[in-house]
């Protein structure tokens, strides 16, 4: 099941005034407006020589406020990452998936669960 993904974005003038206008702020102070306001997603304005780049981590997991995530709730988060970037940039600025993390849950019989905490411990 998808857990987090990780994107990445230069930026150009045109973005960063927007931001700046939109937010009447420096884009390094603005990105603490945007982490609050959109749940699960994390942006970072990165000034790297003279461009800025754009991180942004989304934990889809936090966005939906639900542990499984399945094929079905793909229009939902298209929903929630639209409304992100139109409130961000008021475009699709086109992010580039850089990573990833899926995760995998078990249920295990408590018989199982306790021998394997056993086990951990002793190596700890």
């Amino acid at each position: 099941m998808v857990h987090t993904a990780y994107f990445i974005k230069k930026l150009t003038i045109r973005d960063i005034r927007y931001i700046e206008h939109k937010f009447n702020k420096a884009i390094s102070i603005a990105e603490i407006d945007i982490n609050q306001r959109f749940q699960g997603i994390i942006t970072k304005f990165i000034k790297k020589q003279k461009n800025y780049y754009v991180q942004v981590h989304i934990d889809f997991i936090k966005l939906l406020n639900k542990a499984n995530i399945n094929n079905s709730d793909y229009l939902v988060i298209d929903k929630k990452i639209n409304k992100y970037m139109g409130y961000v940039f008021g475009k699709d600025i086109g992010l580039t998936l850089i990573r990833i993390d899926y995760r995998f849950d078990v249920v295990l019989p408590k018989n199982v669960r306790n021998v394997l905490l056993k086990i951990y411990k002793k190596n700890l």
